[in-house]
């Protein structure tokens, strides 16, 4: 059993206890088809919702409900994964929470954003690890450093 920070860098974040493979097949993107509350019920009539859902979160905050009128699929998919799914006199509700839209990991590279262990390979960007394992940095930050870096390197031969 690894210990340490590395084991904990694996895990996933707490509520979470999703594997890697069912983030996409879980993922809970139907608010605009769903009447949506706060933690505490809230009702928000958001805007039109963007695909991202992006700005939803923002209006609901950290934690909220997806209402729908009838069971489906996602909801059937969330229940199976140990979501809260309560019925409600407004319809099915979905306890739903912000979430990491990625791992704050990626490939191993060195100085100059070659990946180790695969000759002929840069990463830049969020792909490369190791770079905001206390806290989220901007990818595109990342993407332009280690892009020159990458770009210096392979120009240097």
């Amino acid at each position: 059993m690894e210990r340490g920070r590395r084991a904990r860098l694996r895990r996933p974040a707490p509520p979470a206890r999703i594997r890697e493979e069912d983030f996409v097949p879980l993922a809970q993107l139907y608010g605009r088809e769903a009447r949506v509350f706060t933690e505490d019920w809230q009702e928000i009539t958001p805007p039109e919702v963007a695909w991202h859902e992006n700005d939803l979160a923002q209006l609901v905050g950290s934690r909220g409900w997806y209402v729908v009128e009838e069971t489906n699929e996602r909801i059937e998919a969330a229940r199976a994964a140990g979501a809260t799914v309560v019925g409600r006199d407004e319809g099915i509700a979905v306890h739903v929470a912000a979430a990491v839209t990625h791992t704050i990991g990626g490939l191993q590279v060195d100085a100059q954003a070659r990946v180790m262990g695969a000759d002929g390979l840069w990463a830049a960007g969020v792909d490369a690890g190791g770079v905001a394992t206390g806290g989220y940095a901007s990818g595109l930050a990342q993407a332009l450093v280690l892009g020159l870096a990458a770009a210096e390197s392979i120009a240097a031969g």
